[in-house]
């Protein structure tokens, strides 16, 4: 039996780590809403932003803010966001 020798191809692996890049205090219980996170994009100052942006707020098991990364920032009226 012959054995047939296939193409062998590079695949690149890729690793992600959150870095911090800023701190804000907060003075917010622990996220039980959508009132909650709506009260923290607030403070932050979400509604005053010239374009749309997509970001996701991560908890931890604990349901504890664990950290927030910005995914996508629009033009005036879209984001795009792809799975």
């Amino acid at each position: 039996m012959k054995h047939e020798q296939s193409n062998l191809v590079t695949v690149p692996v890729y690793k992600l780590k959150m870095v911090k890049d800023a701190e804000h205090r907060v003075n917010i219980c622990k996220p039980t809403s959508a009132d909650s996170i709506a009260k923290l994009l607030l403070y932050l100052g979400f509604h005053e932003k010239p374009c749309e942006e997509y970001h996701v707020i991560y908890l931890d098991c604990a349901n504890q803010f664990a950290g927030m990364e910005l995914i996508s920032m629009g033009t005036v009226n879209h984001a795009i966001i792809h799975p």
